[in-house]
């Protein structure tokens, strides 16, 4: 046996970061992917830093870049003010994720950037088909390619912070750009239901509104599975339970 060596043990406990609450985009278990490598891999698109520049993927990439320039002419919003805004939060994108993320500051941000920028885009397009046809968008030509881009949206490990959508949400309130419906603004909690609702099974909105409202969403998967449980039963009376029902006597 090799002698103990306690400043490597040291440098170990120093290095290892905390667990931290916000981790919520997970791999998938080694033994259901064993199982079904395919149905946990994405075929067409690749959101976020998990499957990132995987070999398949490319094609997408070039309409991704597209998206991000329609959005930044749209929203007259800078690249930079984008860019560093999500430096600032860098270390909780990060801490989003259960494994450690191997680039770096720059590619992680620019990655995450035009990630959340093509799906943003894609759910505000969704909604509002005057959008679809300011640009020649061949996505919403060819269903069966958005039905692929969707199952891929997802899966567990191809996510992104919903909390990245949501700022992207507020650029694009704050400059005009997300039309009236009936009079009516959506949400982009609206907007992803909306987009999801007819692709997978998931409550009426208004039954799950306040909901969503109150639990938050971490990203697609976690709405869609709210969406999916039972709305909490009212509690019953503590004293009605108890109550003993009388029988009545037989004759």
């Amino acid at each position: 046996m090799g002698e103990l060596q306690p400043k490597n043990l040291k440098h170990k406990l120093e290095e290892v970061s905390p667990l931290s609450p916000q981790c919520c985009i997970y791999r998938v278990p080694k033994r259901l992917r064993d199982v079904n490598e395919k149905a946990y891999t994405p075929q067409v698109v690749s959101i976020g830093p998990l499957h990132h520049g995987r070999e398949g993927l490319e094609a997408m990439e070039d309409h991704k870049i597209r998206y991000v320039k329609d959005f930044l002419e749209r929203t007259k919003v800078s690249m930079e003010e984008c860019l560093n805004t999500l430096k600032k939060w860098e270390t909780k994108i990060r801490a989003c994720y259960a494994v450690k993320i191997e680039y770096n500051e720059t590619e992680l941000v620019e990655m995450v950037l035009v990630d959340s920028i093509f799906t943003f885009e894609l759910l505000l397009r969704f909604s509002y088909p005057t959008l679809q046809e300011e640009k020649v968008d061949r996505l919403f030509r060819k269903p069966w390619m958005l039905r692929d881009i969707t199952y891929d949206m997802l899966l567990l490990e191809n996510q992104i912070p919903f909390f990245i959508l949501e700022y992207l949400y507020s650029l694009a309130l704050a400059s005009n750009t997300i039309p009236l419906q009936h009079n009516t603004m959506l949400s982009i909690s609206d907007l992803t239901h909306l987009f999801l609702q007819n692709r997978v099974y998931i409550r009426p909105f208004e039954e799950m509104k306040e909901k969503i409202k109150h639990e938050g969403t971490k990203h697609f998967v976690d709405f869609v599975l709210t969406c999916h449980r039972p709305l909490e039963l009212p509690k019953k009376n503590h004293t009605e339970c108890n109550r003993i029902i009388p029988v009545r006597s037989q004759v």
